[in-house]
C-alpha cells in the first residue's frame, strides 16, 4: 500500500459525560398521548417513504449484484478520500438520544449492552434481565414512547460539547441522529413528525450540534439506520435489503414492540 492510515472512532455515550444520578420514574408519571393519530401519519408521509424507499431499493440491489467484497490491495491504492479524512486520526461517534434518559445497558454474553440498545429490547423475550430492571425501575405501565416527553435537553449545550471534542483532539464528530431503536430524529423531519422539533425537546438538535462543529471547524458526520421499527411495512413489503445469509440473520418478531 502506499499510503498508511490510521481512524479511530471512539464512541461516547452523553450518560456518561453529565449523568449525576440513575433517572427513575417520574412520581407525577402520566401516560404519554401522542398529539397525532396513525391516519394523520399515513396520509402525510407514507406515500413519500414509500417512493423513496423503492427508489433505494433499486440502488441497493445494483450495488448487491456487483458480488461480495474481495480483499484487493490495489483497490484500497485506488480508493480516493478526502484530504481532510487523510489525516483526521481520531473521530467521535457521538450517542445520544431519547434513550439516554434510561441510561442502562444490560448485561450481555461480552459486557454491557450499549444503553442505545434500551428501547428496542424492552418488551423482548430474550431480554428478562432489562425487563426486571425496567419493572424495578419505571414500572410495568411505563413503556418505550413514556420517555419522549422526559427529553428535555435542559442541560445539552453544542458549543461546551465541540469545545470538548476539540480538548479531545478530534477531528470529526459524527452524532447519532436517529437511532432505529426509537425512530426518533433529532432534527426536523420532513418524514415524519416523531423528531426533536415536532415533539421533545422542541429543538433542531442536529442544527446545534452541526453549527458549533463546524464553528470550532470539526468535520460532521450523520449516523442515521435503514431498519425502522416504528414502520413495519418496510419490512413487510421487504424493502429492507439485507445482506446477510438467511442462516445467520436474526429473526425479527414485530409483535412484541409496543408502538
Amino acid at each position: 500500500m502506499k499510503h498508511k492510515l490510521i481512524i479511530t472512532a471512539h464512541f461516547v455515550s452523553s450518560f456518561l459525560l453529565a449523568q449525576e444520578t440513575q433517572p427513575r420514574r417520574p412520581v407525577n408519571f402520566v401516560p404519554y398521548r401522542y398529539e397525532y393519530t396513525v391516519e394523520q401519519l399515513q396520509r402525510l408521509y407514507s406515500e413519500n417513504i414509500m417512493k423513496r424507499a423503492a427508489t433505494e431499493r433499486v440502488l441497493m440491489e445494483e450495488a448487491i449484484k456487483r458480488g461480495a467484497y474481495k480483499a484487493d490491495y490495489d483497490k484500497i491504492d485506488k480508493h480516493r478520500l478526502p484530504e481532510w479524512f487523510k489525516d483526521a486520526k481520531f473521530g467521535i461517534f457521538y450517542d445520544w438520544g431519547i434513550y439516554s434518559i434510561a441510561g442502562y445497558g444490560f448485561p450481555g454474553y461480552h459486557g454491557n449492552f450499549y444503553p442505545d440498545c434500551y428501547l428496542c429490547t424492552l418488551n423482548q423475550p430474550d431480554t428478562a434481565k432489562m425487563s426486571a430492571y425496567h419493572k424495578e425501575v419505571w414500572g410495568t405501565d411505563f413503556h418505550r414512547d413514556d420517555f419522549i416527553p422526559l427529553f428535555q435537553a435542559k442541560d445539552f449545550d453544542a458549543e461546551k460539547l465541540a469545545q470538548q471534542c476539540v480538548e479531545w483532539g478530534a477531528k470529526y464528530v459524527v452524532p447519532f441522529c436517529r437511532h432505529a431503536c426509537d425512530g426518533y430524529s433529532l432534527w426536523d423531519n420532513s418524514y415524519s413528525r416523531r423528531d426533536a422539533v415536532d415533539m421533545f425537546p422542541g429543538r433542531d438538535l442536529v442544527k446545534e450540534m452541526y453549527d458549533a462543529f463546524r464553528k470550532y471547524n470539526l468535520k460532521c458526520g450523520f449516523y442515521t439506520m435503514v431498519y425502522d421499527f416504528e414502520y413495519p411495512v418496510i419490512y413487510r413489503n421487504k424493502l429492507l435489503v439485507r445482506t446477510t445469509e438467511a442462516s445467520t440473520e436474526p429473526s425479527v418478531n414485530l409483535s412484541g414492540y409496543i408502538p
